[in-house]
């Protein structure tokens, strides 16, 4: 078994693609298991406003290519050396 960080993380990246995934689903399950009760209801509640927004129409969900284009855009134009 890896003695240290940097061990474990080259062992768990020379797993395969599945098993990383696995592996990955795992650890974010138990780090959901230790959010506290009232964070996690805090984000429920959060997250049922949203869902009520996005039903009743209130506002439209985005494509993530759409969002990802926005983002390119805007990067280029405040990374763009003035002439």
């Amino acid at each position: 078994m890896p003695s240290s960080f940097a061990e474990l993380s080259e062992a768990v990246l020379a797993l395969p693609t599945e098993t990383k995934a696995d592996l990955a689903d795992k650890l974010i399950a138990s780090l959901a298991a230790d959010v506290p009760a009232e964070i996690h209801e805090a984000q429920m509640t959060e997250v049922m406003r949203r869902r009520a927004e996005v039903l009743s129409g209130k506002v439209q969900l985005i494509s993530g290519d759409v969002v990802e284009r926005s983002i390119q855009r805007l990067l280029n134009e405040i990374t763009r050396v003035p002439r």
